[in-house]
């Protein structure tokens, strides 16, 4: 793949992905191939459009991917990145994002690091009191 070693050959092995509708596998064919498909359906006929945002064309690099039938993707990601790159990008902000809400409530709660220049601090003074600290 264009970010790094194809995995289809271990998704293949799992007996759960066999059947077909429990794994997110991409579609057959080429990139190349499902392009050309589309372009030529964009010429003859009316194009498909986004369930998620009506006024914009269904992304077709999105299609058998969970999570793609409605076709959420403004601003065109999926044209120039793998679907499964988005994805692993977006699990990991998604992850990091849970772990700040939970610093900011252990924070707010009163939990604090040990040590005197860790005491007196808000939520707000928090980020800047450990730069000074040298963490």
């Amino acid at each position: 793949g264009l970010w790094g070693p194809n995995i289809d050959f271990i998704i293949k092995d799992i007996p759960m992905c066999a059947g077909g509708s429990m794994c997110a596998l991409k579609p057959a064919g080429s990139r190349v191939a499902r392009n050309a498909t589309a372009l030529h359906a964009e010429a003859t006929e009316e194009p498909r459009m986004s369930l998620a945002l009506p006024y914009l064309k269904y992304p077709e690099q999105l299609d058998g991917w969970v999570g793609g039938e409605k076709g959420f993707d403004p601003m065109n990601i999926t044209m120039a990145l793998p679907v499964y790159w988005c994805r692993e990008a977006e699990l990991k902000h998604g992850r990091v994002c849970m772990l700040a809400t939970v610093g900011w409530i252990a924070t707010d709660s009163g939990l604090r690091f040990a040590g005197d220049m860790f005491q007196n601090v808000s939520t707000v003074e928090a980020h800047n009191k450990m730069l000074d600290a040298g963490v």
